[in-house]
């Protein structure tokens, strides 16, 4: 039952991607085929699906996720992580192959950052300035 003190919770269904964030910290980004060495590592759950879910789940959505994610550590993990923040995840199908990835290498350039992303449309660098701080994608 609603009313003035409830209100109803929008009802959102998300279909996407979910995927682990591999993410390397480095002095400065590599060039391509270039080796760098890391400072420090995070795995962080991410995709662009499962971000919207999280994030309409955060405002007070009612939400459902649809996708896959493989039957290993890392889509446990995702499951997990959605369904802490209340997603539904009766439609995130565990498949018979491992969970998406996608590599990272950030950079912190005082008071800004810079990231480098590599996954399988090859790689994209992005800065982000004035926060000081860089969250999963």
């Amino acid at each position: 039952m609603t009313g003035p003190s409830q209100p109803k919770r929008a009802s959102v269904c998300v279909l996407g991607s979910a995927n682990m964030d591999l993410v390397v910290t480095v002095d400065r980004a590599p060039t391509p085929g270039e080796t760098a060495v890391g400072h420090e590592f995070a795995q962080i759950p991410g995709g662009k699906g499962a971000n919207q879910a999280l994030a309409a789940a955060r405002a007070g959505g009612d939400v459902r996720m649809l996708g896959a994610v493989g039957d290993d550590a890392f889509g446990r993990r995702i499951r997990a992580v959605l369904e802490a923040d209340g997603v539904d995840t009766i439609g995130l199908h565990i498949v018979d192959v491992p969970t998406g990835t996608v590599r990272r290498s950030t950079r912190k350039v005082n008071p800004d950052w810079a990231e480098l992303a590599q996954g399988e449309g090859g790689a994209e660098l992005r800065s982000f300035g004035g926060s000081g701080e860089l969250t999963g994608t």
